[in-house]
């Protein structure tokens, strides 16, 4: 059997991003977890918050959207805020 599927969503969380663009991409994982839930068909979203280096990697499942927004909202505090450095491992 298949593993379910699931999104992968990279939020830049570094000094060059204000807070303003940083809630705006976390508006934009939210409606994407609402749409996805509605849909069915994916597991869950893996958010990963990008830095220097990854400064959080955790996958939201999407069962259910109050667990979904509460885990969201957790994940709203800002690890990094240092330079921006995306490439591959």
């Amino acid at each position: 059997k298949l593993p379910a599927p699931y999104i992968s969503l990279i939020i830049d969380v570094s000094g060059s991003m204000s807070e303003k663009e940083v809630l705006k991409a976390y508006a934009e994982v939210l409606k994407i977890i609402k749409d996805e839930t509605r849909k069915g068909g994916i597991e869950a979203i893996r958010l990963i918050q990008v830095d220097t280096k990854i400064v959080l990697d955790e996958k939201i499942p999407l069962r259910r959207i109050h667990i979904a927004e509460k885990m969201l909202e957790k994940s709203l505090v800002r690890k990094g805020n240092g330079g921006t450095i995306i490439e591959p491992a």
